[in-house]
Protein backbone atom coordinates (compact mmCIF):
# COMPACT_ATOMS: atom_id res chain seq x y z
CA UNK A 1 0.00 0.00 0.00
CA UNK A 2 3.06 2.25 -0.10
CA UNK A 3 3.01 3.62 3.47
CA UNK A 4 1.55 3.27 6.94
CA UNK A 5 -0.52 6.39 6.30
CA UNK A 6 -2.00 4.79 3.20
CA UNK A 7 -2.90 1.66 5.16
CA UNK A 8 -4.57 3.73 7.85
CA UNK A 9 -6.62 5.60 5.26
CA UNK A 10 -7.72 2.27 3.78
CA UNK A 11 -8.80 0.99 7.23
CA UNK A 12 -10.74 4.20 7.90
CA UNK A 13 -12.41 3.93 4.50
CA UNK A 14 -13.44 0.30 5.11
CA UNK A 15 -14.83 1.20 8.56
CA UNK A 16 -16.80 4.11 7.13
CA UNK A 17 -18.22 1.85 4.42
CA UNK A 18 -19.29 -0.77 6.98
CA UNK A 19 -21.03 1.85 9.11
CA UNK A 20 -22.74 3.30 6.04
CA UNK A 21 -24.03 -0.11 4.93
CA UNK A 22 -25.12 -0.96 8.45
CA UNK A 23 -26.99 2.32 8.72
CA UNK A 24 -28.75 1.70 5.40
CA UNK A 25 -29.78 -1.74 6.60
CA UNK A 26 -31.19 -0.27 9.81
CA UNK A 27 -28.47 -1.72 12.04
CA UNK A 28 -26.67 -0.03 14.90
CA UNK A 29 -23.16 -1.43 14.65
CA UNK A 30 -21.70 0.64 17.48
CA UNK A 31 -24.62 -0.28 19.75
CA UNK A 32 -24.16 -3.95 18.86
CA UNK A 33 -20.44 -3.75 19.59
CA UNK A 34 -21.17 -2.13 22.97
CA UNK A 35 -23.72 -4.80 23.84
CA UNK A 36 -21.28 -7.55 22.94
CA UNK A 37 -18.56 -5.93 25.06
CA UNK A 38 -20.75 -5.62 28.13
CA UNK A 39 -22.27 -9.03 27.66
CA UNK A 40 -18.86 -10.61 28.06
CA UNK A 41 -17.31 -8.20 30.57
CA UNK A 42 -20.11 -7.98 33.16
CA UNK A 43 -21.25 -10.79 35.48
CA UNK A 44 -24.61 -12.24 34.51
CA UNK A 45 -27.83 -11.22 36.20
CA UNK A 46 -30.13 -13.56 37.99
CA UNK A 47 -32.72 -16.04 36.85
CA UNK A 48 -35.68 -16.07 39.17
CA UNK A 49 -35.86 -18.81 41.76
CA UNK A 50 -37.79 -19.61 44.92
CA UNK A 51 -36.73 -19.66 48.55
CA UNK A 52 -36.95 -23.45 48.52
CA UNK A 53 -34.16 -23.80 45.94
CA UNK A 54 -30.91 -25.11 47.34
CA UNK A 55 -27.18 -24.53 46.98
CA UNK A 56 -27.24 -24.98 43.19
CA UNK A 57 -29.59 -21.99 42.97
CA UNK A 58 -27.19 -19.96 45.09
CA UNK A 59 -24.36 -20.73 42.68
CA UNK A 60 -26.27 -20.17 39.43
CA UNK A 61 -29.05 -17.77 40.36
CA UNK A 62 -27.31 -14.77 41.92
CA UNK A 63 -25.42 -11.88 40.39
CA UNK A 64 -21.75 -12.01 41.27
CA UNK A 65 -22.09 -9.02 43.57
CA UNK A 66 -24.54 -10.94 45.78
CA UNK A 67 -22.72 -14.25 45.48
CA UNK A 68 -19.60 -12.54 46.84
CA UNK A 69 -21.42 -12.28 50.19
CA UNK A 70 -20.89 -15.99 50.68
CA UNK A 71 -17.77 -15.57 52.81
CA UNK A 72 -19.10 -12.63 54.79
CA UNK A 73 -19.06 -13.05 58.57
CA UNK A 74 -21.35 -11.05 60.82
CA UNK A 75 -22.50 -10.97 64.42
CA UNK A 76 -26.15 -11.86 64.75
CA UNK A 77 -28.73 -10.99 67.37
CA UNK A 78 -32.19 -12.35 68.08
CA UNK A 79 -35.01 -9.85 68.47
CA UNK A 80 -37.88 -12.31 68.60
CA UNK A 81 -40.57 -10.07 67.12
CA UNK A 82 -42.65 -10.92 64.08
CA UNK A 83 -42.33 -9.02 60.82
CA UNK A 84 -45.51 -7.12 61.66
CA UNK A 85 -44.21 -6.13 65.08
CA UNK A 86 -40.88 -4.99 63.63
CA UNK A 87 -42.61 -2.91 60.95
CA UNK A 88 -44.83 -1.38 63.59
CA UNK A 89 -41.68 -0.14 65.34
CA UNK A 90 -40.64 1.57 62.11
CA UNK A 91 -44.06 3.13 61.63
CA UNK A 92 -43.98 4.42 65.22
CA UNK A 93 -40.53 5.93 64.67
CA UNK A 94 -41.36 7.57 61.34
CA UNK A 95 -43.83 10.32 62.42
CA UNK A 96 -41.43 11.58 65.09
CA UNK A 97 -38.63 11.73 62.53
CA UNK A 98 -40.75 13.61 59.99
CA UNK A 99 -41.86 16.12 62.61
CA UNK A 100 -38.22 16.81 63.46
CA UNK A 101 -37.61 17.54 59.77
CA UNK A 102 -40.53 19.96 59.49
CA UNK A 103 -40.83 22.03 56.34
CA UNK A 104 -39.53 25.58 56.24
CA UNK A 105 -41.56 28.46 54.86
CA UNK A 106 -38.85 29.87 52.62
CA UNK A 107 -35.94 27.44 52.75
CA UNK A 108 -36.34 25.42 49.53
CA UNK A 109 -33.15 23.47 50.16
CA UNK A 110 -34.49 22.39 53.54
CA UNK A 111 -37.78 21.37 51.92
CA UNK A 112 -35.96 19.30 49.31
CA UNK A 113 -34.08 17.48 52.07
CA UNK A 114 -37.40 16.74 53.79
CA UNK A 115 -38.90 15.33 50.58
CA UNK A 116 -35.79 13.20 49.94
CA UNK A 117 -36.21 11.59 53.36
CA UNK A 118 -40.00 11.35 53.46
CA UNK A 119 -40.90 10.36 49.90
CA UNK A 120 -39.56 6.78 49.97
CA UNK A 121 -41.23 6.03 53.30
CA UNK A 122 -44.55 7.51 52.22
CA UNK A 123 -44.53 5.28 49.14
CA UNK A 124 -43.71 2.00 50.85
CA UNK A 125 -45.29 -0.78 48.79
CA UNK A 126 -44.10 -3.90 50.64
CA UNK A 127 -41.85 -5.18 53.40
CA UNK A 128 -40.27 -8.45 54.55
CA UNK A 129 -38.33 -9.57 57.59
CA UNK A 130 -35.18 -11.54 56.77
CA UNK A 131 -33.93 -13.42 59.80
CA UNK A 132 -31.26 -15.65 58.27
CA UNK A 133 -27.96 -15.84 60.13
CA UNK A 134 -26.09 -17.71 57.36
CA UNK A 135 -24.75 -15.41 54.65
CA UNK A 136 -25.69 -17.80 51.82
CA UNK A 137 -29.33 -17.85 52.88
CA UNK A 138 -29.37 -14.11 53.54
CA UNK A 139 -27.91 -13.26 50.13
CA UNK A 140 -30.37 -15.58 48.42
CA UNK A 141 -33.44 -14.12 50.13
CA UNK A 142 -32.26 -10.52 49.74
CA UNK A 143 -31.98 -10.99 46.02
CA UNK A 144 -35.20 -12.98 45.71
CA UNK A 145 -37.18 -10.22 47.45
CA UNK A 146 -35.62 -7.47 45.35
CA UNK A 147 -36.02 -9.42 42.12
CA UNK A 148 -39.70 -10.25 42.66
CA UNK A 149 -40.70 -6.62 43.41
CA UNK A 150 -41.90 -5.67 39.92
CA UNK A 151 -42.73 -2.11 40.99
CA UNK A 152 -38.97 -1.47 41.31
CA UNK A 153 -38.29 -2.22 37.66
CA UNK A 154 -37.89 0.40 34.95
CA UNK A 155 -41.41 -0.30 33.65
CA UNK A 156 -42.85 -0.60 37.17
CA UNK A 157 -45.05 1.82 39.07
CA UNK A 158 -42.34 2.78 41.54
CA UNK A 159 -42.32 2.80 45.31
CA UNK A 160 -40.26 1.41 48.17
CA UNK A 161 -39.47 -2.07 49.41
CA UNK A 162 -38.35 -2.40 53.04
CA UNK A 163 -36.18 -5.39 53.95
CA UNK A 164 -35.98 -5.70 57.72
CA UNK A 165 -32.76 -7.31 58.98
CA UNK A 166 -33.39 -7.85 62.71
CA UNK A 167 -30.50 -10.31 63.17
CA UNK A 168 -27.84 -7.97 61.78
CA UNK A 169 -25.97 -6.34 64.66
CA UNK A 170 -22.94 -4.95 62.85
CA UNK A 171 -23.41 -1.67 60.98
CA UNK A 172 -20.24 -2.17 58.89
CA UNK A 173 -21.53 -5.51 57.64
CA UNK A 174 -24.85 -3.85 56.78
CA UNK A 175 -22.99 -1.31 54.65
CA UNK A 176 -21.12 -4.09 52.81
CA UNK A 177 -24.43 -5.83 52.09
CA UNK A 178 -25.97 -2.51 51.02
CA UNK A 179 -23.23 -1.94 48.46
CA UNK A 180 -23.54 -5.48 47.08
CA UNK A 181 -27.30 -5.17 46.72
CA UNK A 182 -27.08 -1.63 45.34
CA UNK A 183 -24.58 -2.57 42.64
CA UNK A 184 -26.44 -5.73 41.61
CA UNK A 185 -29.86 -4.04 41.67
CA UNK A 186 -28.81 -1.02 39.62
CA UNK A 187 -27.27 -3.33 37.01
CA UNK A 188 -29.88 -6.09 36.90
CA UNK A 189 -33.17 -4.46 37.97
CA UNK A 190 -33.14 -0.70 37.44
CA UNK A 191 -30.18 1.66 37.16
CA UNK A 192 -32.25 4.40 38.86
CA UNK A 193 -32.89 2.27 41.93
CA UNK A 194 -31.86 3.74 45.29
CA UNK A 195 -30.70 1.41 48.07
CA UNK A 196 -30.39 2.93 51.55
CA UNK A 197 -29.15 1.35 54.78
CA UNK A 198 -30.68 2.11 58.20
CA UNK A 199 -29.41 0.96 61.59
CA UNK A 200 -29.92 1.83 65.28
CA UNK A 201 -26.25 2.89 65.50
CA UNK A 202 -26.26 5.29 62.54
CA UNK A 203 -25.13 8.83 63.40
CA UNK A 204 -27.72 10.57 61.19
CA UNK A 205 -31.14 10.67 62.80
CA UNK A 206 -32.92 10.08 59.48
CA UNK A 207 -30.99 6.82 59.09
CA UNK A 208 -31.24 5.70 62.74
CA UNK A 209 -34.14 3.25 62.74
CA UNK A 210 -35.03 0.99 65.70
CA UNK A 211 -34.47 -2.05 63.46
CA UNK A 212 -31.64 -2.62 60.95
CA UNK A 213 -33.03 -2.56 57.41
CA UNK A 214 -32.41 -1.88 53.74
CA UNK A 215 -34.79 0.30 51.73
CA UNK A 216 -35.03 -0.05 47.95
CA UNK A 217 -36.78 2.83 46.24
CA UNK A 218 -37.62 3.65 42.63
CA UNK A 219 -39.02 7.08 41.92
CA UNK A 220 -40.47 7.33 38.39
CA UNK A 221 -41.42 10.97 38.99
CA UNK A 222 -44.92 12.50 39.16
CA UNK A 223 -46.49 9.20 38.06
CA UNK A 224 -45.69 7.78 41.48
CA UNK A 225 -48.29 10.08 42.98
CA UNK A 226 -50.79 9.40 40.19
CA UNK A 227 -50.52 5.64 40.63
CA UNK A 228 -51.28 5.95 44.33
CA UNK A 229 -49.60 3.89 47.00
CA UNK A 230 -48.18 5.21 50.19
CA UNK A 231 -47.50 4.29 53.76
CA UNK A 232 -51.07 2.99 53.89
CA UNK A 233 -49.89 0.10 51.70
CA UNK A 234 -47.54 -0.96 54.49
CA UNK A 235 -50.17 -0.37 57.14
CA UNK A 236 -52.63 -2.56 55.28
CA UNK A 237 -50.16 -5.44 55.49
CA UNK A 238 -49.88 -5.33 59.27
Amino acid sequence: FGSVAGLMKLCIGITAWILLVANVDGMNVMGTMTQIHFRHSLPSCTVRFSAEDGESAFRRGLPNEMASMRGLKFASITMGESAEELMQQILSWLPELLMSLELGDEDEEHDEAFVAVARPWLHTKNYHSLEETATEALARELWMRADEADFLRTDGTGGALVLLLPTLADIKTLEVIQEALRTASKRCINEELQVRAFHPDRAEKENRTPVPLLQLFYDPGPDLLVEGGGITDALSLL
